[in-house]
């Protein structure tokens, strides 16, 4: 029923059998909204979803002009945390800015499945293989979707769709001569999944780990299936051709790292390449040693390494075994830890297989979190890489005290008690998020997203629509009329009117760039600029038309930040646009500029401030620091206030939101002070 289906622009989720998102049939709008296998039309009966329908998403993108943006598929071991949301939310807001350009989008993530770290989960949460996996990805959807994230498919590497596009793939490369059966050794890490030479790892303690990731390695030889560097295509090794790949397009990107003494992300996999001990790659395993995964075809004793088999994901999400395949990816978000597998030995394959390449490989840095059990506490705060294997990561789940699904709980937050959680608002963790340094390794702080949310996102942007509405400022609450050739004959409206000239075209080169927070610095300075306007000016003094030429110029600041602002905090922007009564169709790049004219609309009544401050709780201040956490009876609620030993010196206890209505918890809960 769907092969007429024509996607011209918006943006689908399609999870299991759920299906969200806003598409259109040919030219009448449709709101898709799928649930237990039913797909919603507007002004329709209910109908069923196609089994087929995440199948031919591909295909239907085909055929107009499509960028592709993905994600790595997310590994199915352990619930999601900070670093998983900043890989999801950069591929979001790079696929929402293409959007505003107009441009059809296809933004690709999903979960790995295979592996032996996903058995041994399962064996620890006492959960079947399958069951295991089932699980942790309603977890990753939850947070997909709770932070405003809108990708296109979903894919799963234990799909049926999935596994005939691996089988298929290794079919062909091997028919080709690229894969060819030997007696391999080395060193295997399971936490990373990862076979290594031994100049990759380091003694420690007397046990041999990994230099980077700093996990253990287990000596192995066996007989497996390798991928070959040097197997030949169109007269040249698949290794030249990588080489000459990285020289002459450049793909790494940032192409300049924050410190400057250091080699590029293209430098070191050059020099990697130089060294002869990548030139052949393991990638099947003994299925007695690792049973769940894809069996390699013809071969009932080898299973299909899982690294393979997750880069062939992005080939079964784009339709490669469908007429005409979508390709290839514009741009590929990964963490600078697997940079090593996407762009040596998946740019092999593609060429391999013939096969255009990406044309841009995003890498972002780590998020570092405190590091609590160091040895001595009166030493600089030492910080480590957040990592589900070592127990170090900030975690969320979706939260279910909140109304509008729009909050999240974070967990395993430095100085705060691992039963209690964090709630807090997915417009905020973006926000802070992405106001991090995109070309290095970030601190996860939870004061500066505090302070981030209260100072920026509270006491500028809000505030300035707030001034802007309030009837003080705008007693008839309305958006005045607005000519532009009337407000440049004002003197000190002038320099304001140029900053919002050039703002869109300063923000979208930064986010081109992806400087995101670079581009915000820019919004923030026109609504500074605009604020200054209304507290020098004081605007309720004057006469009704210069008052108004203030307001019109502030709320057309307002709406020209919150049409740039949608990629990065989508839903208060949209919800700053429905109080201007701008339309949807109206909230594209192309009108993110000053307008020659406007007419006088009347603004919609916003009963509720669209975000409140956030408090933290100073133990001491609040007679806290006595009381000691007793018991595991509150571990379902959401934590508002975090309670310690008095022995521990954590400046931060807690946080209050204004928005929620708080569990009542007596003393006793707690003891006794």
């Amino acid at each position: 029923m769907f092969k007429k289906l024509v996607l011209i622009g918006g943006a689908a989720i399609y999870t299991g059998t759920v299906l969200w998102g806003v598409t259109k049939y040919r030219k009448a709008k449709t709101t898709l909204k799928g649930e237990n296998n039913v797909l919603y039309i507007k002004n329709s009966k209910p109908r069923p979803v196609s089994e087929e329908f995440c199948h031919l998403l591909p295909t239907l993108y085909s055929e107009q002009e499509c960028c592709i943006i993905t994600t790595p598929i997310f590994y199915a071991n352990g619930d999601p945390h900070i670093g998983h949301a900043y890989t999801s939310i950069m591929a979001d807001v790079m696929a929402r800015c293409q959007s505003l350009d107009d441009k059809t989008v296809l933004y690709v993530t999903g979960m790995d499945e295979h592996g032996l770290k996903i058995k041994q989960a399962a064996t620890k949460n006492k959960r079947t293989v399958q069951a295991q996996c089932d699980y942790v990805s309603q977890q990753f959807c939850d947070i997909v979707k709770t932070s405003e994230c809108s990708p296109t498919t979903f894919i799963r590497t234990t799909e049926e769709r999935h596994c005939n596009v691996v089988q298929a793939i290794w079919t062909r490369l091997a028919k080709d001569g690229f894969i060819k059966k030997k007696i391999y050794s080395g060193y295997y890490s399971v936490s990373d999944e990862d076979v290594v030479n031994k100049r990759k790892t380091i003694v420690i303690n007397g046990k041999r780990v990994t230099k980077d990731s700093r996990q253990p390695v287990e000596t192995f030889q066996e007989e497996n299936y390798v991928f070959s560097l040097l197997g030949v295509k169109n007269g040249e090794s698949l290794k030249d051709l990588v080489i000459k790949w990285l020289k002459l397009k450049s793909p790494i990107k940032p192409e300049v790292l924050e410190n400057q003494s250091s080699l590029s992300y293209c430098e070191q996999i050059l020099r990697e390449l130089q060294k002869n001990d990548l030139d052949e790659w393991s990638i099947s395993r003994l299925r007695s040693n690792n049973g769940w995964g894809i069996q390699v075809p013809g071969d009932s004793t080898q299973t299909i390494h899982v690294w393979f088999d997750a880069l062939c994901s992005y080939l079964t999400a784009t339709g490669y075994l469908n007429e005409p395949h979508v390709w290839p990816p514009d741009i590929q978000v990964i963490g600078k830890d697997i940079l090593k597998f996407h762009s040596i030995l998946w740019p092999a394959i593609l060429l391999a297989l013939g096969l255009d390449l990406p044309k841009q490989i995003f890498v972002h840095g780590h998020w570092l979190v405190e590091d609590v059990n160091q040895n001595n506490p009166n030493k600089r705060k030492k910080w480590i890489k957040m990592s589900k294997s070592t127990g170090t990561a900030v975690t969320l789940q979706r939260s279910n005290t909140a109304n509008d699904g729009h909050f999240l709980k974070m967990k395993g937050i430095a100085g705060v008690p691992d039963e209690l959680s964090v709630t807090v608002c997915s417009s905020t963790l973006r926000y802070f998020l992405l106001r991090s340094r995109e070309k290095n390794d970030n601190h996860f702080q939870y004061e500066r997203l505090v302070d981030l949310h209260n100072t920026e996102l509270v006491n500028k942007l809000c505030n300035l629509l707030s001034r802007c509405t309030s009837e003080k400022i705008n007693p008839t609450e309305e958006f005045p009329k607005f000519s532009r050739k009337k407000l440049t004959e004002v003197g000190y409206l002038q320099k304001h009117l140029k900053e919002l000239g050039v703002l869109k075209s300063v923000v979208a080169k930064k986010f081109a760039e992806f400087q995101y927070s670079k581009g915000i610095d820019a919004i923030l300075c026109a609504i500074t600029s605009a604020d200054s306007i209304i507290t020098s000016k004081k605007p309720w003094t004057l006469e009704a038309t210069q008052r108004e030429k203030i307001v019109s110029i502030c709320l057309e600041t307002c709406r020209i930040a919150a049409i740039l602002l949608q990629p990065i905090i989508p839903n208060i922007s949209s919800q700053i646009l429905d109080i201007l009564g701008i339309k949807e169709k109206k909230r594209k790049w192309r009108n993110a500029i000053l307008q020659e004219e406007a007419p006088r609309r009347v603004l919609k009544k916003n009963k509720k401030p669209l975000l409140k401050r956030m408090k933290i709780q100073k133990g001491k201040e609040k007679g806290l620091a006595n009381f000691e956490y007793a018991g595991k009876d509150l571990l379902q609620m959401d934590a508002f206030c975090f309670l310690v030993p008095s022995s521990q010196d954590l400046p931060v206890l807690g946080v209050v939101f204004d928005t929620f209505s708080f569990p009542q918890v007596s003393e006793e809960s707690y003891g006794k002070t």
